[in-house]
């Protein structure tokens, strides 16, 4: 990798870029979607220095200080409240003082996208 690709690599992943799937958003709303999104973010970031793990250590702090989009402690207690009920995360508190680590779960993630494109898919080819 040349110089300038490194450049534009550093530019297009800035800290505060979090991807958003359309699809996911429609099918459980915005903000859980960009919720999972910043897991998965989060996730990466642990990858990328070598902390690959399955469960995301994770305060409520680091998330309103990282996230701030998705608002205060209760929102985000009833986002995770929320994701957890759909089975799209668990969580399990380790540490002390305890944290919420989180961990995705991929194959309910993508259910929802590919039956959200499925159902999209059938609506182009009905005409409506």
């Amino acid at each position: 990798m040349n110089r300038s690709e490194i450049i534009v690599d550093s530019l297009l992943m800035p800290n505060s870029f979090i991807p958003f799937n359309f699809a996911l958003g429609k099918s459980i709303g915005v903000y859980e979607s960009i919720f999972i999104a910043f897991l998965f973010y989060h996730k990466n970031q642990l990858k990328f220095k070598n902390l690959d793990q399955e469960f995301i250590p994770l305060p409520v702090s680091e998330i309103m200080e990282k996230c701030s989009l998705l608002g205060c402690e209760r929102t985000i207690q009833r986002l995770t409240r929320r994701l957890v009920e759909l089975g799209l995360i668990e969580i399990k508190k380790n540490g002390i003082p305890p944290i919420n680590h989180f961990k995705i779960n991929r194959e309910a993630i993508a259910d929802i996208i590919f039956n959200a494109s499925a159902y999209k898919n059938d609506l182009e080819k009905s005409g409506n």
